[in-house]
């Protein structure tokens, strides 16, 4: 055990757990335990960025108001960054899916069932709970803007297309893009946006979902962030490893929309135009993402799923809304039809 987790332990009435495992560090480089005792089975982190450790106590202590499911907190200590929670389960939606799902199959009834239990929770951490949360907040939340978009854009440039097999210009890409960021800042909607919401996030017991890391976890996306609704609910859908049918995924959205119809109203049409083009943007986000885990830091299961990924964008292209294209964004469209076929 570390001298920081046993000094952060010894503080608490859980001083008697052990170590049953030491799990990989988190991305920010905080070092994850499962510990175990008479008390029961707990996650222990500790050297959190202090930041994210703030605001992880203080979104769960806000959404499990809402009765929102997440793993409860049972001590914490800001200074040292670190958290015990109790421990729910290692199967996450996205094990559920493997397990249960043929590749190109619908979802059982059972896993329907699971996602739309995930999309009413969805609504609830997004309207309002969210609505609550981003009141308080006030000007210390992270809006998704321009300036976001980009940065998300930029490690597409920069971590992906040098170790794809295409030509490219790179300030002509970088131009295509600052139009493409434009555009989709233009999308209205001032929500929380669950940045990490995929299918990895989700832990699975007795049939019941939990939700985890909520808070963000990367400099500059840590807080209360802001955004259209679609952007969550595509993060979920959308991830390419759970690798859901359109059929499933065009349900489930309907689904979704019937649900924050309960809150307030929405243009349905703008909706569902507004998140084929969003879901574009993700792709190339996760592009970014995996370029950097898979060729700097050299974790081969981020190059592996690369394939997925691509065919998740020749999909997208394919059904790309007419009213996001024009010819300043033609040049991107060019190299994305050229990566699928590469």
């Amino acid at each position: 055990m570390s001298k920081a987790l046993k000094a952060f332990l010894q503080k608490t009435d859980y001083s008697n757990l052990s170590i049953e495992k030491a799990l990989p560090r988190s991305t920010n480089n905080a070092e994850v335990f499962i510990l175990s005792g008479e008390q029961g089975r707990f996650h222990a982190f500790t050297g959190m960025d202090l930041e994210e450790c703030e605001y992880l106590i203080a979104f769960n202590r806000h959404f499990r108001k809402f009765h929102v499911p997440l793993p409860e907190i049972v001590s914490s200590e800001l200074s040292s960054g670190s958290v015990l929670q109790e421990y729910i389960s290692d199967i996450t939606l996205l094990h559920s899916v493997r397990e249960e799902t043929k590749v190109g199959e619908p979802l059982n009834e059972s896993l329907n069932g699971l996602y739309q239990n995930i999309l009413n929770h969805l609504v609830t951490i997004q309207i309002p709970a969210g609505k609550e949360l981003i009141q308080h907040y006030g000007d210390r939340t992270i809006p998704y803007n321009e300036s976001k978009i980009l940065d998300d854009l930029s490690h597409f440039v920069t971590s992906y297309l040098p170790h794809a097999d295409v030509s490219f210009d790179e300030e002509r890409v970088r131009g295509c893009l600052g139009t493409f960021a434009k555009q989709l800042a233009k999308i209205p909607g001032e929500y929380f946006y669950y940045r990490d919401l995929n299918t990895r996030n989700i832990l699975v017991k007795d049939d019941k979902p939990y939700f985890i890391d909520y808070q963000g976890g990367r400099k500059g996306f840590i807080g209360c962030l802001t955004g259209p609704l679609e952007l969550s609910l595509l993060s979920l859908l959308n991830h390419s490893r759970a690798a859901l049918i359109e059929s499933d995924r065009e349900q489930l959205i309907e689904y979704y929309l019937k649900q924050v119809a309960k809150h307030e109203q929405i243009d349905t049409t703008a909706f569902l135009e507004n998140y084929r083009a969003l879901s574009l943007l993700k792709l190339l986000q996760i592009l970014g993402a995996y370029g950097d885990l898979g060729f700097r830091q050299g974790k081969a299961e981020f190059r592996d799923n690369l394939p997925a990924v691509l065919n998740e964008l020749e999909s997208e292209l394919s059904r790309f809304p007419k009213g996001y294209q024009s010819s300043e964004t033609e040049p991107l469209f060019d190299l994305l039809k050229a990566l699928v076929n590469s």
